[in-house]
């Protein structure tokens, strides 16, 4: 007799009060203690995954075969919902029992937790528990966990089921555990300095508010506060909009101050997600990592990432490189988020606002650049997946650093000490001339003009 999803389904159902006899063991990962930062990003993200695991196998169920009502619309129903026992988080299940089908189970999941998330609203990601059932046979399944649990940061259980059973008492679960490599390809897309756009916005000096008065050449802590409010309010902004990166200012000191225009500098930093999707292309095709520094979006359009494009689109996408337009339009899209930040937070009640200027480049190139030269340099903040990382990161140096005799309070927004743990990333990253490292390796996005 076949067993099907719905046998599966009032299996867990019948048994929701003693569930946790039906997990199976999971076998032991030995940590890795190397100091990479792939390995601080894999074992942070796995411990906890591994956490909220713990909680599901201890979960109360309460609801089967939920139906959302949706006015004027299709009814959707998750399969299982309930919630973690003392501990915050309503669950979420679905249940495929197919490979074939299980492209769809992610999907449906999120469209649950968004119908739930609307019931009570509003919800933080921390609220709800994402739990999917399936054979996870499908890499485009695999990929959207794994952006889900590194990027998203939401809580998420992946549990897997045999192909064949013969009797449904048989059935047990197993945790879907991601691999140590797939980890390896996001370090690749968050650290390349390419991939990281960067932009600044120099002002005037105005005595006082951001600039000692002359004659004085020291900071006042209200003029520091001032710099430090700046990019916390950037922050801020950063995270609310799920922007990856870092940002601070830093001013000329005072006795070089007299010979520049606009002294004063605010630096936003991030990830350029098209710029990323480039590299992990590159390096799929077989490039060498510090190869891909070089590339420019345009020499790619998106039937490299769409392939089905060419069957009816082909003509258009080699005609204008749609690819390249979202990369830029990114871009511009952090340089409006600069000038947003600077706007609100040097507006003064009189309506007189500072004289700007401003520039565009990439982190390896800025860093490069003799901009940083004779400045004092404020606080540093870090966002989205820098920040849980530098966290990581400083937490291991409290640990293994017998020498350093202060403690992360001193460290968390140092600029000092997130440079050195970016750069250190960059160290990954050789620049070379591409063009005889890829060949024919990747199709070149073709310029008709």
């Amino acid at each position: 007799m076949k067993i099907t999803e719905k046998d599966i389904q009032d299996f867990i159902w019948k048994n929701r009060n003693n569930l946790n006899n039906y997990f199976n063991e999971v076998p032991p990962i030995q940590e890795k203690k190397d100091g990479h930062i792939t390995s601080t990003l894999y074992y942070h993200i796995l411990e906890e995954y591994m956490d909220t695991y713990k909680k599901i196998t201890n979960m109360s169920l309460w609801g089967k075969e939920v139906s959302f009502p949706k006015e004027k619309e299709n009814k959707i129903r998750t399969d299982l919902l309930g919630n973690l026992n003392e501990e915050n988080g309503l669950v979420v299940c679905e249940l495929k029992k197919s490979g074939q089908t299980e492209r769809q189970s992610f999907t449906e999941l999120l469209a649950y937790g968004n119908y739930v998330r609307d019931v009570f609203t509003p919800m933080s990601k921390n609220d709800i528990v994402y739990l999917l059932v399936c054979p996870m046979e499908q890499r485009i399944v695999k990929e959207a966990i794994l952006n889900f649990l590194v990027y998203e940061r939401n809580r998420l259980c992946v549990l897997t089921i045999p192909h064949e059973l013969d009797r449904i008492e048989e059935l047990r679960f197993s945790l879907w555990v991601p691999s140590f490599d797939d980890f390896q390809k996001i370090h690749n897309e968050i650290f390349a300095p390419s991939n990281i756009c960067t932009f600044k916005i120099t002002w005037q000096s105005i005595e006082g508010k951001w600039n000692p008065p002359k004659g004085e050449d020291t900071f006042t802590n209200d003029i520091i506060n001032n710099y430090n409010t700046l990019s916390n309010y950037a922050a801020q902004l950063m995270e609310a909009k799920g922007i990856h990166g870092f940002v601070y200012s830093s001013s000329m000191l005072p006795q070089y101050a007299k010979n520049w225009a606009c002294p004063n500098s605010f630096v936003i930093s991030a990830i350029n997600p098209y710029k990323s999707a480039l590299s992990r292309h590159l390096i799929e095709q077989g490039c060498e990592i510090d190869a891909c520094c070089d590339v420019d979006l345009h020499w790619l359009n998106l039937t490299v990432f769409f392939p089905s494009l060419k069957n009816h689109s082909e003509n258009d996408n080699n005609e204008h490189n749609y690819f390249s337009d979202m990369g830029d339009n990114w871009e511009n899209d952090l340089v409006k988020l600069a000038f947003e930040v600077i706007n609100f937070i040097t507006m003064t009640n009189n309506g007189v606002k500072p004289s700007l200027e401003w520039g565009i480049f990439n982190w390896g190139n800025y860093c490069n650049s003799l901009e940083e030269e004779d400045v004092f340099k404020f606080n540093m903040q870090t966002t989205g997946i820098y920040r849980e990382l530098y966290s990581e990161y400083l937490k291991q140096k409290m640990k293994t650093d017998y020498t350093c005799n202060k403690a992360i309070v001193d460290y968390i927004y140092s600029q000092e000490e997130i440079r050195k743990f970016i750069k250190h990333q960059f160290s990954f990253y050789n620049k070379h001339s591409l063009k005889d490292e890829i060949d024919d390796k990747i199709i070149f996005f073709e310029d008709n003009d």
